[in-house]
C-alpha cells in the first residue's frame, strides 16, 4: 500500500486538484443545506434544536478546509517540481549545421 500511495504522489499533482474540487463541492453542498435548513426552521417549524447550526457550521468549514488544503498542495507541488532542477525539455539529437570554413 504504501508503494502504491509513493507512485501516485510522486509523479502526479492530480490527487492535489481532485481534492481542491472535492473541497468545492462540498462547500457549494453546504450552501444548498443552508438554504434548506432555513426552509425547515423557518418555514416549515420542523428542526431539532442545535442540529442546523452544528451541521452547517461543520460542512461549510470542512469544504473550505478542503479547498485550501488543496491550493496550498498544488502550489508546494510546483515548488516541489521547480527544485527537482530537471531540464524543461530532452535534447534527442543535436545536428551542427557548418559550412566547411569554420574552425570546429
Amino acid at each position: 500500500i504504501r508503494l502504491a500511495i509513493n507512485g501516485i504522489t510522486s509523479f502526479s499533482d492530480k490527487p492535489l486538484r481532485i481534492a481542491t474540487q472535492f473541497g468545492i463541492w462540498i462547500s457549494i453542498g453546504s450552501f444548498f443545506a443552508i438554504i434548506w435548513v432555513l426552509l425547515t426552521r423557518f418555514v416549515f417549524q420542523t428542526t431539532v434544536p442545535g442540529w442546523a447550526s452544528s451541521l452547517l457550521v461543520m460542512l461549510l468549514l470542512g469544504g473550505v478546509q478542503i479547498f485550501f488544503l488543496g491550493i496550498i498542495g498544488t502550489y508546494i507541488s510546483r515548488i516541489h517540481a521547480e527544485v527537482r532542477n530537471r531540464p524543461r525539455y530532452l535534447v534527442k539529437q543535436v545536428y551542427s549545421f557548418s559550412d566547411g570554413n569554420s574552425d570546429e
